[in-house]
């Protein structure tokens, strides 16, 4: 083992070096399109008119370029964007022409629903990382979408903010005017700000995709290919704290039963959550006895596996921020806190009052980015002892706990590393009554080069099980992401034996070795009747 252990580390340590050696040796002038704001003087009404001040002076850029149908391509109407800002938000200011506007397609839906319609996005990269970047999308409807971008173009659309927008049909097409306040964002203390940002259009009928700057299909990334937003001097951090305080009374009468002889039960229920941003860019979100009952209900699923069921995290405060714990394996499955009852006490007969969850006496977390580049999650959870109410087989009422008191914690770091990579390193802890600590500790890394085009990411885990067992695993990929025709990518990948994951994280099965081998070959320039075509070989061992 430890000879296998030895060439794996000077197998991932080689790679490093040789990617770090081409993205120094690649490394160009910026020649980057660029767009500029303008500071607001007075109120900015968001009503889709741009009559106020600010936009008759604002400078307009309209050089968009078609991704799709006809890549390169002018596109068929104009679209025309103005920025602006001031101590609070800043603001956009699109025109989109067209020249049939009885033919834009609206629909009308709830807010984040995705539908087919003619709709603009603005994506900002404000920490101007080229990984990360917040999405704001918004339909001729004037219905709003947001989504959050990581690891350079991986979308999160369960990220929520609060930001105004508001729409209106033109005899020349249609305009959206957007406010987006500072606290949707994340970005450095500077006097002077330079933050990536893409314009996308979409006009339904046509089936066509506009944007600014053009990004190829043949692009390796995304988020790192963006565009300049530059102009935006003077801001300050302004302290902001959000406290959203709770009660929930319930009464019930009905009739008598063993569990409840008078046929009565009542209670009461109070907490709060606290957010405040402790820089610009790095937030503190608490919570004490949180209330999740507005949250969606899981979907029924009959699993007849001997594998866990994963189910998606749908609880605001455990999604916020929560993209930075993401690493190649999942250490950290936020469902894990506030669990199920997982303990039966000896002799039930049946139950008369059985917890389905456990209770979340309190939780902190801390994400964020500092001046330096380096990204931060802090998250520690403690939850109750949870006890059940049954009869045993003597006929005997009697109370046995089915989940002890429990302390959660994980910490993450990410470094940026040369021009658009990572280090990282993430813990986990859990401490639980009736149970032995459990511990899990990995290093990860992503690695691109030219241009995206090429990426290496991996990562290194140990785990320490509660029962005192130590074991490792390890995962490594090198793909080609961009590029007009090759694609593809190797995988390898070692779980051990005793490998312990799940106290904390999600791990399907240990005890596993594998190699994946992926080859593509794809046309992205139409030829004959076909438009784009996509044909590749899988291998695995």
């Amino acid at each position: 083992m430890g000879s296998v252990g030895a060439r794996t580390t000077l197998i991932v340590v080689s790679i490093l070096l040789l990617f770090t050696a081409t993205n120094l040796a690649t490394a160009g002038n910026d020649t980057t399109a660029t767009i500029w704001a303008v500071r607001a003087s007075g109120k900015i009404r968001i009503d889709g008119r741009l009559d106020d001040e600010v936009w008759s002076h604002a400078p307009r850029l309209c050089d968009f370029v078609q991704r799709e149908p006809d890549e390169v391509e002018p596109p068929t109407e104009s679209t025309c964007v103005m920025v602006a800002y001031d101590d609070r938000a800043i603001y956009f200011g699109i025109e989109l022409f067209d020249s049939e506007p009885q033919t834009i397609v609206r629909q009308l839906t709830r807010r984040d629903r995705w539908i087919r319609a003619d709709d603009i996005s603005v994506i900002i990269d404000s920490y101007h990382d080229h990984k990360t970047a917040y999405g704001f999308r918004v339909y001729a409807s004037g219905t709003q979408r947001d989504t959050y971008y990581y690891n350079d173009g991986e979308a999160d659309s369960d990220w929520d903010a609060v930001w105004d927008a508001a729409t209106r049909i033109t005899d020349r097409g249609w305009i959206a005017e957007i406010r987006i306040p500072y606290d949707c964002l994340r970005f450095p203390a500077k006097d002077e700000q330079t933050w990536g940002i893409c314009f996308s259009r979409f006009i339904c009928r046509k089936n066509e995709l506009d944007r600014w700057p053009f990004i190829p299909e043949s692009a390796g990334g995304f988020v790192s290919n963006f565009g300049h937003l530059k102009g935006i001097r003077g801001l300050r951090h302004v302290p902001n704290i959000e406290l959203l305080p709770y009660t929930v009374a319930y009464a019930e009468r009905g009739p008598a039963s063993d569990s409840d002889p008078d046929g009565r039960s009542y209670s009461l229920d109070a907490g709060f959550d606290i957010k405040y941003r402790l820089t610009s860019n790095i937030m503190l979100d608490g919570t004490i006895n949180p209330d999740f009952g507005q949250v969606e209900a899981d979907e029924t699923v009959l699993n007849l596996s001997k594998y866990e069921t994963w189910f998606p995290e749908k609880r605001p405060f455990f999604l916020e921020g929560i993209k930075i714990f993401d690493t190649p394996f999942n250490l950290f499955y936020t469902r894990r806190i506030g669990h199920p009852p997982s303990l039966e006490p000896e002799g039930v007969d049946h139950y008369i009052d059985l917890p389905t969850e456990t209770t979340i006496l309190g939780a902190f977390k801390i994400t964020g980015r500092t001046a330096r580049g380096t990204s931060i999650g802090i998250l520690e959870g403690v939850t109750q002892r949870e006890e059940a109410t049954y009869v045993d087989e003597d006929g005997k009422k009697r109370k046995g706990v089915v989940e002890p008191e429990a302390n959660y914690l994980v910490v993450r770091f990410k470094r940026d590393v040369l021009e658009n990579s990572s280090v990282g390193f993430v813990a986990t802890a859990v401490n639980q009554a009736m149970f032995g600590p459990h511990y899990v500790s990995g290093l990860d890394w992503v690695v691109r080069m030219k241009n995206g085009d090429y990426k290496s990411e991996g990562q290194v885990v140990g785990s320490r099980s509660c029962e005192g067992e130590i074991d490792w695993g390890g995962l490594v990929t090198l793909e080609k992401e961009g590029g007009e025709h090759i694609l593809g990518g190797i995988k390898a990948e070692y779980r051990g034996k005793n490998l312990d994951l799940n106290r904390l994280g999600f791990l399907d099965r240990n005890d596993y070795r594998a190699l994946w081998l992926e080859i593509k070959y794809r046309t992205i320039d139409p030829w004959w009747i076909v438009r784009r075509s996509n044909q590749g070989i899988d291998v695995a061992y």
